[in-house]
């Protein structure tokens, strides 16, 4: 049985948002016990092979993640990044202004 295109973008997509979800859930908690940087974000229960995606262990290419993988951690990092990059730009001018 075939996928019709659309069925095929939905699963893209719902496989994007599971980890999306799994990923923001981890980096919330590596941000709430303030612990520096980002980690691997990764699915739960997963024991990546060499060779394999470092965050769901499926095929990859020649990334180190999939294609799903490495959208949803684009979309996860997108966030926090702008925010810490707009949170350093208003201490910065604030503290230009107390000067």
């Amino acid at each position: 049985m075939s996928l019709t295109k659309e069925k095929r973008e939905m699963a893209v997509d719902n496989d994007v948002e599971r980890r999306v979800r799994a990923f923001e859930v981890q980096l919330a908690e590596w941000s709430a016990a303030e612990r520096p940087g980002v980690p691997v974000l990764a699915l739960p229960d997963t024991t990546p092979e060499p060779g394999t995606c470092v965050s769901c262990g499926g095929p990859r290419g020649k990334e180190l993640r999939c294609a799903p993988c490495l959208s949803a951690v684009a979309l996860v990092l997108a966030t926090p990044v702008s925010r810490a990059i707009q949170t350093a730009a208003a201490r910065l001018q604030a503290s230009k202004e107390n000067q």
